[in-house]
């Protein structure tokens, strides 16, 4: 039996995310002008497929939150280049400077996001193997450039049980329905509140007619779809209709409900699906 585990599917609102930019922003602007680096923006957005090894900095143990390791990668380079001068060896007083902001910007990273700071924090080499999960986040803190300085950036990836636990209460209200007003629209907006049926389909099995006939109820069926195997999403078009499948569905757990994250489909999958 397959003891793969489902997790939770949680992906941020635009005002959730904002909420946590806003916390961010102000503790790395705070941080900048306490260590004179100049203007500074934060960014927040949902991570995205990871890149190739040979574009990516090496990752570096953050900190972690129930667990989860968040990870920091770029800060080296942007401590070097913003105090001292980074095409050359640092004198003893200039790496002592640095060492001191280092320490002082993982704490603030940690303190802000409501990290317990890493006990190892060996650089994590190979990108290709960082454990990507769908709703963490992705963090970019950049030094705008001044005088002689281009802008810098360092990013910092944050498991989505991490980013839950900035919001207050763990969530934020869902905004309120848009006022509807009387009159002309367009077609698109007309077909909107149209509903239709979307099948979600696991891989099928087949029984023979004995076997169908001792059936009783009770009975447990093991099917032949692994847990870590996407399903395929289609829209039912009628009885016994064959449509194409739309994505790849991911089986997964919201609240206490079962789930799908929707995921591109691949080459091969780019067939009809079976009759509903």
């Amino acid at each position: 039996m397959n003891t793969a585990t489902v997790r939770t599917i949680t992906r941020l609102r635009l005002e959730q995310r904002a909420h946590i930019r806003s916390m961010v922003a102000a503790a790395w602007t705070d941080w900048c002008d306490d260590w004179r680096m100049g203007p500074a923006e934060a960014r927040v957005e949902h991570l995205v497929p990871v890149p190739a090894p040979a574009d990516t900095l090496p990752w570096q143990p953050l900190g972690s939150h129930a667990g989860e390791p968040a990870w920091i990668c770029g800060h080296h380079q942007l401590i070097a280049a913003a105090i001292g001068t980074p095409d050359r060896s640092p004198s003893a007083v200039e790496q002592g400077v640095r060492d001191e902001a280092m320490t002082s910007f993982i704490e603030c990273c940690c303190k802000v996001l409501g990290l317990a700071p890493a006990s190892d924090p060996s650089p994590y080499q190979t990108a290709a193997q960082r454990p990507v999960q769908f709703g963490d986040l992705r963090i970019v803190l950049t030094l705008l450039g001044n005088h002689r300085l281009a802008p810098l950036r360092t990013e910092i990836w944050l498991p989505q049980q991490a980013a839950l636990a900035l919001l207050p209460g763990g969530e934020l209200p869902c905004p309120p329905e848009p006022c509807r007003h009387a009159g002309m629209v367009s077609v698109d907006r007309a077909l909107a509140g149209r509903t239709l049926q979307l099948r979600i389909l696991l891989s099928p099995i087949q029984l023979s007619l004995g076997a169908i006939g001792e059936l009783q109820i009770g009975d447990v069926i093991r099917l032949e779809h692994p847990l870590d195997t996407p399903a395929l999403a289609a829209l039912a078009a009628g009885p016994g209709t064959a449509t194409a499948p739309l994505a790849r569905a991911h089986l997964g757990q919201l609240g206490r409900q079962v789930a799908v994250r929707l995921d591109a489909l691949t080459a091969t999958e780019q067939l009809h699906a079976p009759a509903l």
